[in-house]
């Protein structure tokens, strides 16, 4: 389970992104995360997904819809 969570750093060098990059994502809440603490923590599962899935906004909106 652990290799299923990944940090903020390890996201942006899978996605090979800048941090700067990376944060504006999570600032427009664009990237699928959760921030515990003072850390963002991503699960692999979800990022895979999003990617798939082409547009970040209408992932937000699919997993809104499901959990009502």
């Amino acid at each position: 389970m652990v290799d299923e969570i990944l940090t903020f750093e390890q996201v942006a060098e899978l996605l090979e992104v800048s941090k700067n990059t990376l944060i504006r994502l999570l600032a427009e809440e664009r990237i699928p995360a959760r921030k515990v603490g003072r850390k963002w923590l991503f699960s692999r599962e979800a990022l895979i997904q999003w990617i798939a899935e082409g547009d970040s906004r209408q992932y937000a909106r699919k997993n809104e819809q499901e959990e009502q």
